[in-house]
């Protein structure tokens, strides 16, 4: 999949993009899909978080407070109000990330959490956090 910018190819929010699609494997590339007429629209990419998420006082061998500022302007979510966040670490390993505490409104309004379950004394951890509003998650 490729991810088209507005800088690259001059798109502004709103526009309509129309696309077709071929496939491709070791015997070559497939026919091209019948051009998508409805098109779809282009949004406004997602920004980063104002400050990375850091660990707090509460952190000690067998707990990890994680405290951040949320985008909380709806310009730096689409055009769109924020409807909900899901935070995510990974374990302790550089490996997969879980979600720490699903689809929740309440992160919202947190500024920090503590996570007491599999953490081990001397990890390093990695958190990330997505955004939901209307058009979905970032």
């Amino acid at each position: 999949m490729t991810v088209m910018t507005g800088t690259t190819f001059g798109l502004v929010q709103g526009d309509l993009i129309k696309a077709s699609i071929a496939a491709t494997n070791p015997r070559g590339e497939g026919k091209y899909s019948d051009l998508n007429t409805q098109g779809a629209e282009a949004k406004v990419a997602p920004h980063t978080p104002t400050v990375a998420p850091t660990r707090g006082s509460l952190t000690n061998d067998n707990q990890l407070e994680v405290q951040w500022e949320f985008v909380t302007d709806i310009y730096k979510a689409g055009g769109a109000s924020i409807l909900s966040y899901s935070l995510f670490i990974d374990d302790g390993n550089g490996g997969e990330f879980y979600e720490v505490d699903g689809d929740s409104k309440s992160l919202y309004t947190l500024n920090s959490i503590v996570i007491q379950s599999g953490i081990a004394s001397g990890a390093t951890y990695r958190l990330k956090y997505k955004v939901k509003n209307i058009y979905g998650f970032s």
